[in-house]
């Protein structure tokens, strides 16, 4: 880049016009895209839990939940007692309400996910949590965009 400078300053101020405005488009579509992406993430989420069906089972959605809720030390989209409307739903009730396994506190060994020993769970939702981490990538990509915009000129 340095030598097309030499050669031609004005293909190089050409280039950094075109970098400047690419940066900028990129920083609105990431402050614009984290606003719509907190809808489509409480939807897909939603989706998910519905559809999960146990504890290290081999359906991708459920695998997904249990990790989500292990790495961030959550439960249930919004708490875990969403995990007791999701088993109301269910066509064959027990009677037993249980969360997965994956709710647990990792300082309880025992812990089975029984919704009767809730200090055994992590109480926040994972919709929150995951939004924040988002928000958190989202908004890194928007001030990159234009601290580098910023430096170029």
């Amino acid at each position: 880049i340095l030598a097309l400078y030499h050669e031609d300053g004005g293909t190089f101020m050409y280039l950094l016009v075109v970098l400047l405005c690419l940066e900028a488009s990129s920083a609105v579509l990431a402050h614009v895209y984290s606003d719509r992406m907190s809808s489509e993430l409480n939807h897909t989420m939603g989706h998910l839990f519905h559809q999960y069906n146990g504890t290290y089972s081999h359906h991708l959605g459920s695998r997904a939940v249990d990790v989500i809720q292990r790495q961030l030390q959550c439960c249930g989209v919004h708490n875990y007692t969403d995990w007791a409307e999701a088993a109301a739903l269910q066509p064959v009730h027990t009677g037993n309400i249980q969360a997965p396994e994956s709710c647990c506190k990792k300082t309880y060994s025992d812990c089975t996910g029984d919704m009767h020993q809730s200090e055994q769970l992590y109480h926040e939702g994972c919709l929150r949590k995951l939004g924040y981490r988002l928000q958190f990538v989202m908004g890194y990509v928007f001030w990159c965009c234009i601290v580098v915009g910023t430096h170029c000129f």
